[in-house]
C-alpha cells in the first residue's frame, strides 16, 4: 500500500467515523482518546494528522522502522498506521 492511499483510506474512514475500526487496536484509539480529550480534537482527525505529521516529520531510522514492520505483519496499511499513531502519541505525551 503507498502512504497516499493509506491517507486516503484514514481520511475516508475519519469522515464516516470509522478510524477505530481501521486502526484496529482499542487500547491504542483509547490512548488517542485520552489526548485528544483534553485539547478538544476529534480522534479521528487526529489519526489523520498523525499520517501526515509522520510523513512530514519522521526520521530515516523512524522510516526504516516503520517498513520492518509493515513488511513483517499479514496486514501492512494497518501496521503503518498504528506504528505513525504510536509516533505521534510519542511526540504528544513527552
Amino acid at each position: 500500500m503507498m502512504l497516499g492511499d493509506l491517507l486516503a483510506e484514514v481520511e475516508r474512514a475519519a469522515s464516516a467515523g470509522d478510524v477505530a475500526a481501521l486502526l484496529g487496536d482499542l487500547s491504542l484509539m483509547s490512548r488517542v482518546a485520552a489526548v485528544t480529550a483534553g485539547e478538544g480534537i476529534d480522534p479521528d482527525a487526529y489519526v489523520v494528522a498523525a499520517v501526515r505529521r509522520f510523513e512530514q516529520g519522521a526520521s530515516a531510522e523512524d522510516w526504516v522502522s516503520l517498513m520492518g514492520a509493515a513488511s513483517a505483519d499479514a496486514d501492512p496499511g494497518k501496521a503503518c498506521l498504528q506504528r505513525m499513531v504510536r509516533w505521534a502519541l510519542q511526540r504528544d505525551t513527552h
